[in-house]
């Protein structure tokens, strides 16, 4: 029994010995740390604080001494956006629309339905959204007919396009009635203008117009401030080219925010293709649109210049608000 007792103790006594013996020689993990510096947070961006990381241990210090540990969460500093408020508008005219109260990101123009920005929102939940119906246009280029007036239908009443709202979205098809482009050549070539009048316009006389054309080359367009655009020059326009040709013409979108015009065209599929833009319609009252032709440019008793199929939305800054139904 004693031989027992002892053993016992002695197993105990070098238990402990071994024991403050590791204790003893063991070291002290001196960290290895990697200064982080701090980057502000943007709209669209996360920033984070200055800290420190263990590139042996992994673990994030607040201090170059690493005496005070963080998670890594800590570090992170959320978005921040530049929010000022929007107030409600009501709609003073058939041509104009209402919004409701919002915030609005001055940096990224995000909106939101709260002054936190944590509530983010569409357009379409801010702004109403009216639309129209265009008439149909004509024009045969005799020296009496070289622009056809273009009307916006409300209900069964065609008004002028008085439009007061800074966006809106104007998708027609333009070309020509049974025409067999690849006929042109160099001399006859086709063109059609849709031209939309502002009050800046018309005050400065610029009378700016989206154009349309096909030649010898093939198929091009421009805003009347800018030089001649071929598609086969464009990444995508070679599926414009197919559908000029197909449909003696193409469906066109311009998209007008503030004082930008936006231009998009329509292959075969209904896929919008971005052509262009242009500050020259200004952002002032859109009072006219008219189809025009000048004599020169193709356009004959059997196969007329035509608009057509026109939809002005407004309140709408997407083009895609416009587009046609797929399958």
């Amino acid at each position: 029994m004693k031989r027992m007792k002892f053993t016992f103790a002695c197993l105990v006594l070098a238990s402990v010995l071994t024991a403050g013996l590791f204790a003893g020689c063991g070291e002290q993990h001196t960290h290895t740390l990697t200064r982080v510096p701090a980057q502000q947070a943007y709209c669209k961006r996360e920033g984070n604080i200055e800290y420190w990381k263990c590139d042996e241990c992994g673990k994030y210090f607040a201090d170059e001494a690493a005496q005070e540990e963080i998670s890594l969460e800590e570090t992170v500093l959320p978005y921040q956006h530049k929010l000022q408020y929007v107030e409600a508008i009501a709609a003073d005219g058939v041509f104009s629309y209402g919004s409701k109260a919002h915030y609005k990101c001055s940096a990224c123009g995000t909106l939101f339905a709260d002054k936190d920005g944590t509530q983010p929102i569409e357009e379409e939940d801010v702004y109403e959204q009216k639309k129209f119906d265009l008439t149909e246009a004509r024009i045969y280029s005799t020296p009496t007919n070289q622009t056809v007036r273009v009307f916006a239908k409300d209900g069964e009443t065609e008004r002028d396009l008085a439009v007061t709202a800074d966006n809106f979205v104007l998708r027609v098809f333009l070309g020509w009635e049974g025409a067999d482009l690849s006929e042109l050549t160099q001399s006859i070539g086709g063109r059609v203008n849709l031209n939309i009048d502002t009050e800046a316009n018309i005050a400065s006389g610029k009378w700016m117009s989206f154009r349309l054309g096909y030649d010898s080359r093939g198929g091009y367009f421009h805003f009347s401030d800018q030089n001649k655009t071929y598609f086969d020059e464009m990444e995508d326009g070679g599926k414009l080219m197919l559908a000029i040709r197909e449909q003696s013409g193409l469906y066109v979108t311009l998209v007008h925010i503030g004082g930008i015009m936006m231009a998009y065209a329509e292959d075969l599929q209904g896929s919008a293709v971005y052509l262009g833009s242009t500050q020259g319609f200004g952002a002032s009252a859109l009072v006219k649109c008219t189809l025009g032709v000048h004599q020169s440019y193709y356009a004959t008793e059997q196969h007329p210049a035509v608009m057509k199929e026109g939809v002005l939305l407004l309140g709408a800054t997407d083009p895609a608000a416009l587009a046609p139904a797929k399958d």
